[in-house]
């Protein structure tokens, strides 16, 4: 949100290490939102079925969506300020130079108001080899146009119905809730809100750059970077979760109430036996749950990202580049809602199954798609014409989220090219590429999802193969 664009900041005035450099700009944006469905996907034209009557959709398989469209003006005011506080020349102890970056922006929505967060930056380097580097910051995100202008949108998902499976442990048809069997299709209906505040967040970054400017030049230069980060989060747009809104319902439903997001369609004669004597009002199948956006309670997320850097040119047998990168994942938790809160402690005191175990809150390291170990690495190689490279990752397993129980195991993958370039430097070359990624071929780990793997994670995409051509005009 603070970016300035790709020029420097032009000089301002002059302190005595140096020249004060300004940036400074407005802008003026009128966004436009369009959702224009098929006919047969927005209700235009609709299934009739002989049981099932009128269905919004009229594509097997597809849950319908209907025309959406918007629109919003935002104005902005940026203005960036780079003041170096000690260069080299003043000769200040431990202090080779010392830089000052100050910078602050203003956002105005006619939707939701406006919004003005700055910056402040420090770099300070004591030697030629060594660099100190920190940052504080606000932030904010605005709502997109789908999250606040979308009209109706349905997904279906498979979820347990667990008002049914509690009364099938009181009636003794099943021993434990681990033996439920109460799955169905459950409708999501979810809705754009335009009373979204936008996101906020406080960000703060510390770290060092390390040179190693004592290795001979011959044998190549050496860096390594280290920067812990934190972020804290405030107004995060989301949705609660059907299956949340499910549990929500489960519990009220013990208590003789429920949860009007959950929408139910009349019980049957079989629902009102299976109920019977259970001491549980009977309920109908669930036939659609309300899960619209809102704003979060807080966030936060902290980590830490290490970086290796080596290059070495001109030997005999080419030039070389290596790279490593490490990002480790310290916190990611989710502040926990009166109703969260609610319905933990009835599953603490035994009130309810904790099989029903709630998603997206408290403490969210290694579940889903937040891994607590992410790794890179590449090495190229340039020789004359002739270039190849070498890319892996490494992503950590993690806890499925569906499932606590269930690990999904880590997942590496091998990417790999070789190249070959027509004309020198200076003459707009053609280069020829031929390449792999996922060169041996690994699918992904198991998880309990639709297609049998964590999509949001890993991919399903096998050995692939390519060539490209590249000319330069």
């Amino acid at each position: 949100a603070l970016a300035t664009g790709g020029s420097a900041p032009a000089n301002l005035f002059t302190l005595p290490d140096g020249d004060v450099g300004v940036a400074v700009g407005t802008e003026f944006r009128h966004e436009t939102f369009e959702d224009d469905r098929d006919p047969r996907l927005d209700g235009t034209i609709q299934f009739l079925g002989p049981i099932s009557g009128d269905l919004t959709s009229d594509v097997m398989g597809s849950s319908p969506t209907l025309d959406s469209s918007g629109d919003r003006d935002v104005f902005s005011l940026f203005a960036e300020f780079a003041v170096p506080l000690v260069s080299p020349e003043m000769e200040v102890p431990l202090v080779q130079s010392l830089d000052l970056q100050l910078a602050a922006r203003y956002e105005d929505y006619d939707l939701f108001g406006s919004v003005t967060k700055p910056k402040v930056a420090l770099a300070w380097r004591p030697a030629d080899f060594l660099l100190f580097r920190t940052a504080w910051s606000e932030g904010f995100r605005a709502p997109n146009m789908q999250q606040q202008f979308q009209e109706d949108l349905e997904r279906v998902n498979n979820r347990d119905d667990f008002v049914f499976c509690e009364a099938d442990l009181r009636a003794g048809r099943i021993a434990s809730f681990d033996e439920c069997d109460r799955r169905q299709a459950v409708s999501s209906n979810r809705a754009g809100n335009r009373n979204l505040e936008p996101e906020e967040s406080e960000n703060f970054t510390a770290g060092l750059v390390f040179d190693a400017t004592f290795v001979p030049e011959p044998l190549g230069t050496l860096s390594f970077t280290a920067d812990y980060w934190s972020i804290e989060q405030e107004k995060v747009v989301g949705i609660f979760g059907d299956s949340n809104h499910i549990i929500l319902d489960y519990l009220m439903r013990v208590r003789g109430a429920s949860n009007p997001a959950v929408v139910r369609a009349d019980p049957t004669a079989q629902d009102i036996a299976d109920f019977a004597g259970t001491g549980l009002d009977p309920v109908g199948e669930i036939l659609y749950v309300d899960d619209n956006y809102f704003n979060f309670l807080p966030r936060e997320v902290e980590g830490v990202d290490l970086g290796l850097y080596y290059d070495i040119d001109d030997t005999v047998a080419g030039d070389f580049s290596f790279k490593l990168n490490a990002a480790r994942l310290l916190t990611f938790y989710q502040d926990i809602s009166d109703v969260e809160a609610m319905i933990l402690a009835a599953q603490a005191d035994g009130e309810i199954s904790d099989v029903a175990a709630l998603s997206g809150v408290g403490d969210l390291v290694r579940q889903g798609g937040r891994p607590e170990w992410r790794l890179s690495g590449s090495l190229t190689w340039a020789m004359g014409p002739w270039g190849a490279g070498w890319f892996t990752t490494y992503v950590d397993d993690v806890v499925d989220a569906g499932d606590p129980d269930l690990l999904i195991d880590s997942d590496t993958r091998h990417n790999a090219y070789v190249q070959y370039t027509f004309g020198e430097d200076g003459e707009k070359p053609l280069r020829l590429r031929v390449g792999a990624r996922n060169i041996f071929d690994e699918t992904p780990p198991f998880a309990d999802e639709s297609f049998g793997y964590l999509g949001s994670l890993h991919s399903a995409q096998g050995r692939f193969v390519y060539a490209s051509v590249r000319k330069t005009f």
